[in-house]
């Protein structure tokens, strides 16, 4: 009985432990479409195309600067409500075609994911 209860309370261990990377995961590929999202609509803008929206995400162009750690990042495009965290949360795609990430807390260079994700 001891070891059904013990096998019992490992699998739903295990569940939860399931649970979190499945939801990570789904965080993870919002962060990906938003970044595809994000270059394709500067691609189309440079070729002479429309800026376009999808339904769950806003485009628009952006162009504020940052320095970070010394370094100027000059923003051309962002998305928000991109992980419908609040619409605060700003993923920024900048000249040289890097990422930052910016929420209420300030502005950080995006490597592979933002903080938190």
């Amino acid at each position: 009985m001891k070891t059904i209860i013990v096998i019992g309370l490992l699998l739903i261990m295990a569940f939860f432990v399931f649970l979190w990377e499945l939801a990570k995961s789904q965080r993870y590929a919002e962060v990906v479409h938003a970044k595809g999202r994000l270059l394709s609509t500067y691609v189309d803008i440079q070729q002479g195309n429309a800026l376009t929206n999808s339904w769950n995400q806003h485009t628009h162009p952006y162009t504020n600067r940052y320095v970070i750690d010394g370094t100027a990042y000059q923003c051309v495009m962002a998305v928000d409500s991109w992980d419908y965290q609040g619409p605060s949360n700003l993923l920024v795609l900048t000249a040289d075609k890097k990422f930052l990430y910016i929420d209420g807390h300030g502005v950080s260079l995006v490597t592979n994911r933002p903080p938190g994700y």
